[in-house]
């Protein structure tokens, strides 16, 4: 059943007509710009600790109202020449430790090389339920972004076009040239 539904999705069926009012936000002292969903605030350093309990925590969390939908950003220290790879490791990693997680599209976004952009959307479990997620990397000068996307698993149909708009949003800011 599960299945279906998922196969649904990759094949564009089923997906909600996406109209979701998007605001430009930076991120990272102006080093990012980005559209974010302008019903989305960032959260508190409270918010935050009670939401990830374990070290280490994303470093920006914007959260819708609930405080179920969320995007997380961290800035890597380090400029990744391989992010098919990286993104491969991750995803391993991931499958490591939770062996019921299942991956869909391991190109959820790629730009023409390869090279500066790694996406890809999975379904795991969670105390809250099933929950839809999508990691990302990009590369920016000297650093990498690491971003995540979450929300309940039975909302992923709505969120998913609205996340890749979001995603193909995100530029350098001034003193970089555009992704």
């Amino acid at each position: 059943m599960i299945d279906e539904i998922i196969m649904g999705i990759i094949n564009n069926e089923d997906i909600e007509e996406d109209n979701t009012q998007l605001v430009k936000i930076s991120l990272f002292n102006e080093m990012i710009y980005m559209d974010m969903p302008v019903m989305f605030t960032e959260m508190s350093i409270e918010s935050v600790k009670e939401r990830y309990t374990v070290e280490p925590r994303p470093q920006i969390i914007y959260s819708d109202e609930s405080g179920k939908i969320n995007f997380a950003f961290n800035m890597l220290e380090l400029k990744i020449s391989d992010l098919q790879t990286y993104a491969y490791k991750i995803r391993e990693s991931i499958r490591m430790v939770h062996p019921n997680t299942l991956f869909y599209d391991e190109d959820f976004i790629t730009d023409q090389d390869n090279k500066s952009i790694q996406c890809f959307d999975f379904r795991s479990s969670s105390l809250e339920g099933p929950t839809y997620n999508v990691m990302y990397l990009i590369q920016v000068p000297e650093k990498t972004l690491l971003g995540n996307f979450n929300c309940p698993f039975e909302v992923y149909t709505k969120w998913r076009p609205i996340v890749k708009r979001v995603i193909k949003s995100i530029t350098k800011g001034e003193i970089y040239e555009s992704i």
